[in-house]
């Protein structure tokens, strides 16, 4: 039996976009602000609740232009969905 039979499944495919969403005024009340902050794999968004009773951290997508440190206005992101064999992933991004 060859290597490549041993190994079996391929992993890695294709992320596919599912769905966008803007950030709307409304979406943009509930936070006190973003940050591009340094992750494990890559950078991530702190999302800061307006009422200061948690943070959340949302990977950034990897065309995104930002920075660490960067603050983004919220109504200029997007989340976006991401699917592959069965699994799915939220990424967030800017837009103009």
């Amino acid at each position: 039996m060859s290597i490549v039979n041993k190994l079996g499944k391929v992993y890695g495919g294709n992320w596919m976009i599912t769905e966008t969403e803007r950030f709307t005024e409304e979406d943009a009340k509930c936070y006190s602000g973003a940050e591009v902050v340094p992750c494990d794999f890559g950078m991530s968004i702190c999302l800061t609740m307006a009422d200061g009773s948690h943070k959340q951290y949302v990977p950034l997508s990897r065309d995104s232009q930002l920075k660490v440190g960067d603050k983004p206005e919220l109504t200029n992101l997007q989340v976006l969905t991401l699917q592959r064999d069965g699994e799915c992933c939220i990424k967030i991004e800017e837009v103009q």
